[in-house]
């Protein structure tokens, strides 16, 4: 027999049911089984050889009239424990499966009445559904019934979706009727959602007006999706036709985007005529972003482009970034030629900055090129890092060649460039890239930048030698900025130590560096900070420094920091503290 993909996906929807009605132990066993089931949708494994050559010889015994034997159940007992046996839980689905397909409707229900006075266990969850959808077959109606009547509650939700998927597959109508015994008990919810979906593949019209005619709470927007998905692949306009004579709610917009999504796969440019078409407002918005959405995986450029036609505003904002964010995953050099002939603005770096992101990924001289080719500076300056960082760990040679060679009139860039280069050499190893600075970019434009970044890092394990390498530096810019980077990160660490520093350097750099210090500081302790910083002559520093303390010490201890501030004397460093 084959068993249809379907089947085994209605098989695994009844075991994830189950899942809420079982204890922590017997759901995580649960959930290991289900996964061979949902397996078994994808792709129909090969049927397990040993028992395929036992099942001609025992059918003769087991396919009789009658009830059989307490003999022949257990034969077939066997049988079965043999293929619960068999590695691996698809290959084990699809033998239990394909054994139980020869029994005839007496063993069956034998069977059954077997299982249903056992507990629940990881066996039974395998052959209680198998079992279920044979008698499905050969008397969808008495298994319906032997459901309602007979089986014990903990085996309904596993049970009761197989019949009436089998009823509703030749009479929905029948299959409907049935369930009105079931509302409420376990597994009807999953047998409704079979009977629409048999339903809607024979009458999508019929269907609906079935749906409708349903209680508001049994409505889901799942069922009305199911009908229109069904719908739209065989009559597109009828079912947008349809869903337009809806009275407005929640199912009548869920059923428009199932249409747009749906119908966007078969035919891009009449599901797009149709939403335009729609009434201006949030749902033509949204149908129009589901068809583009969807064209958008197989066709960026052609969704792209219709996403341009739109309105500007943010929803078209908010399509064209989903698109390029999809786009860029498979084809970011396309992407940037489309952006750069169709895009300006915010909305060209946007779509530029991901492309050359990605693109540096796997061909970052491609994306170097491009940037420097590209005069908007915003990107150079943002996605520089990236491309140098990207570059460095395909090739490190040829980024630091490529990084060097970046014009030294534009000193933001190629210093970045230089920086991205050598930041896991700067992370891994300051001390030996100290020496490699200086040795490499003594005059060169991009030493401040390269210094500063090394001496902050270094400041981190050994403050007092990366201190003794700054003062190496040329005096000036150079030395003055990986000074402050330096005390700044000393600090974090030991703040004390760092203010004594500070407080040594010449005025050039002193102030800043010591309210860098007091930053840090007095996140860690303000009390104590607050009594260094009195001895301060008056004056932007002080200011600025009291009011720093006050802000960070108001967050701890408000009392305290009252307190400190109604000691202050009058003037500009209290009004800085108190505002």
């Amino acid at each position: 027999m084959h068993f249809s993909n379907r089947k085994f996906s209605s098989l695994s929807s009844a075991f994830t049911h189950r899942w809420k009605m079982l204890t922590f132990h017997a759901v995580a066993i649960a959930i290991a089984f289900v996964a061979g089931w949902y397996l078994a949708a994808a792709a129909r494994a090969k049927v397990s050889a040993s028992l395929a050559k036992n099942t001609a010889a025992g059918s003769a015994s087991i396919k009789k009239s009658g009830p059989p034997t307490a003999g022949e159940i257990t034969i077939v007992q066997k049988k079965l424990a043999e293929a619960l046996r068999t590695p691996g839980r698809l290959a084990k689905a699809h033998t239990i499966v394909d054994y139980i397909a020869t029994l005839d409707t007496d063993m069956v229900k034998a069977l059954l009445n077997d299982l249903n006075k056992q507990g629940l266990t990881p066996d039974n969850s395998y052959v209680l559904p198998s079992l279920m959808h044979r008698w499905a077959e050969l008397d969808p109606q008495a298994a319906i019934d032997w459901v309602l009547k007979t089986a014990e509650p903990s085996k309904k939700s596993l049970c009761t979706q197989e019949p009436f998927d089998a009823l509703s597959a030749h009479d929905p109508t029948a299959a409907l009727s049935a369930l009105t015994q079931f509302r409420g008990q376990p597994g009807a919810d999953f047998a409704i959602d079979r009977i629409f979906e048999n339903y809607a593949q024979q009458n999508p019209q019929a269907a609906l007006t079935a749906l409708q005619s349903l209680p508001p709470g049994q409505q889901s927007s799942t069922l009305y999706s199911s009908i229109f998905t069904a719908w739209v692949e065989q009559n597109p306009a009828a079912a947008a036709a349809a869903a337009a004579n809806m009275t407005p709610s929640t199912a009548r917009n869920q059923s428009i985007d199932t249409i747009a999504q749906n119908w966007a796969l078969h035919d891009p440019s009449a599901s797009l005529t149709w939403a335009q078409a729609l009434p201006s407002g949030s749902i033509q918005d949204a149908a129009i972003a589901d068809v583009i959405g969807v064209v958008g995986k197989n066709d960026p450029a052609a969704a792209a482009d219709d996403a341009l036609q739109l309105p500007t505003g943010s929803n078209r904002s908010k399509l064209l970034s989903t698109i390029l964010n999809n786009w860029v995953q498979f084809d970011p050099a396309k992407l940037l030629d489309w952006a750069g002939q169709n895009l300006t603005g915010a909305n060209y770096d946007s779509a530029a900055l991901v492309a050359l992101q990605e693109e540096s990924k796997t061909n970052p001289a491609a994306a170097a090129a491009f940037v420097m080719q590209n005069k908007d500076a915003n990107i150079a300056n943002q996605d520089i890092l990236s491309i140098a960082l990207n570059w460095n760990k395909q090739d490190p040679q040829a980024a630091l060649a490529w990084a060097v060679s970046l014009p030294v009139d534009n000193t933001a860039i190629r210093s970045t460039a230089i920086e991205g280069v050598l930041s896991s050499s700067i992370e891994n190893n300051p001390s030996g890239t100290a020496t490699y600075l200086m040795q490499n970019f003594a005059t060169d434009p991009s030493l401040a930048t390269l210094a500063t970044k090394t001496a902050g890092i270094w400041a981190r394990s050994d403050p007092q030698s990366a201190l003794t390498w700054v003062n190496s530096l040329p005096l000036g810019a150079v030395q003055n900025s990986a000074t402050l980077a330096a005390i700044g990160n000393y600090a974090s660490a030991d703040p004390q130590a760092a203010w004594n520093v500070a407080s040594q350097l010449s005025d050039a750099t002193r102030s800043q560096a010591e309210l860098n210090v007091i930053n840090s500081w007095a996140n860690k302790n303000p009390n104590q900070v607050a009594q260094v910083i009195s001895n301060i002559p008056a004056g932007l520093e002080l200011d600025t420094a009291t009011s720093t303390v006050a802000g960070s010490w108001l967050v701890r201890d408000p009392n305290s920091a009252s307190q400190w501030i109604d000691t202050l004397p009058q003037g500009s460093a209290k009004d800085a503290a108190i505002k």
